[in-house]
């Protein structure tokens, strides 16, 4: 009696057989009372950001396993931070050299390629922004642009995490009521968004209130459930709001970079000798490699587990382990 996570007993009758073993395996439905065991399927490449989701716990049954969006965040929030052509060059060669010493190499080999995107789109490579074109921008000449996109980034991904918990709810059988209460919720959020760009979308937080309202009487039909109701959907929909202003700090830290390595290079350029300059740029800059990818890294985690994770994922789940091959038996 156990778990299995093959659908084809064929194979487990043979390998019975193989020891001597006189039987046959069957797949009857589970007790409704048993926890069933959670078994991730991941590509090897997804494994290392796995690393992030087991933090938390293992996905159950009814939850949506976040490692694919984190194998996107991750990357994605480190290279804004640490966006520069030479930093990321760096990182990535660690990554590949550090390939037989760990398995969470692929992690600086994405984030390598991650800063060297964002190095391009800022036109940085060592500090020196003389050296490539901008794609996009330079971070001392627009900070405002800089620290405005991840916010409007962050509410996408705040989104996608309450999305992930209708899903979720859905999957329970509780869609009618925790579904539609997250629907609400990001209805009044975004009204609240969009009424800074258009003053008119400000029905869509009305609408949101009504609609979390209604769906809180309808399943508890009471004036405490209505009071109850209204003062969960006011808090969190302040804590959306906050959470989305926690993703400045990405743009924040992108502007942190680009002043430390402005500050090297001029350093450098006050140096006595030519020598004493490119000790000054090769130690400064692995200096701030060091220091900004720690940093970095605790806040990208940060911004994962506290602003994302905590929408949708509880890692109430079991992990699958599978028993050892059983000894041959001798006759």
């Amino acid at each position: 009696s156990g778990w299995t996570s093959d659908a084809d007993t064929e194979a487990m009758d043979h390998a019975l057989r193989e020891v001597g073993v006189r039987g046959s395996v069957s797949l009857p439905a589970p007790p409704a009372d048993a926890a069933s065991p959670s078994v991730s399927r991941n590509p090897p490449w997804l494994e290392p950001f796995e690393v992030f989701t087991r933090a938390v716990g293992v996905p159950g049954l009814g939850e949506a396993d976040p490692t694919t969006w984190v194998a996107l965040l991750v990357p994605l929030l480190f290279g804004y931070m640490c966006g520069d052509v030479g930093h990321g060059l760096v990182i990535l060669a660690a990554g590949l050299l550090m390939r037989r010493r760990t398995r969470f190499w692929s992690l600086l080999v994405l984030g390598g390629v991650s800063s060297m995107m964002f190095g391009v789109a800022y036109g940085d490579v060592f500090g020196y922004e003389h050296l490539i074109p901008p794609l996009w921008l330079r971070p001392m000449e627009e900070p405002l642009t800089l620290l405005f996109a991840p916010v409007v980034a962050g509410a996408l991904v705040l989104s996608a995490g309450v999305v992930l918990h209708v899903v979720e709810t859905c999957w329970q059988g509780q869609g009618g009521s925790e579904g539609v209460a997250d629907a609400a919720q990001l209805l009044a959020y975004w009204g609240l968004l969009l009424i800074l760009l258009e003053p008119g979308m400000g029905w869509l937080s009305v609408a949101g209130l009504l609609l979390c309202l209604a769906n809180r009487f309808r399943v508890q039909r009471s004036l405490a459930a209505l009071a109850s109701g209204f003062g969960h959907f006011v808090m969190n929909t302040f804590e959306l709001l906050l959470n989305t202003l926690s993703f400045a700090r990405v743009g924040a830290f992108a502007l942190a970079h680009a002043a430390l390595e402005s500050a090297v290079l001029a350093l450098a350029a006050a140096a006595a000798s030519t020598t004493a300059a490119i000790l000054i740029v090769l130690i400064g800059n692995l200096i701030v490699i060091v220091v900004e990818g720690m940093i970095v890294t605790i806040q990208t985690t940060r911004l994962v587990f506290f602003e994302f994770f905590m929408r949708f994922f509880e890692g109430k789940g079991r992990s699958f382990h599978p028993a050892a091959r059983p000894p041959a038996l001798r006759g």
